[in-house]
């Protein structure tokens, strides 16, 4: 549920910078596509620490 509210607030932003930022919109990204590259800057940025996966060392 939590992952489901995560994308629709990606989708949300995607669909905002799309309408404000003319440049998007001349390239015709959908908002997908800027939700998705949204969300790829957010994990790289501040990756989720993994429980239960040991690294090899």
């Amino acid at each position: 549920m939590l992952s489901f509210g995560c994308l629709c607030v990606l989708l949300g932003l995607g669909y905002w910078l799309r309408r404000k930022l003319v440049i998007l919109q001349r390239l015709y990204l959908p908002a997908s596509v800027i939700a998705g590259l949204l969300g790829l800057l957010i994990l790289q940025a501040a990756p989720i620490p993994c429980r239960g996966i040991r690294r090899l060392e």
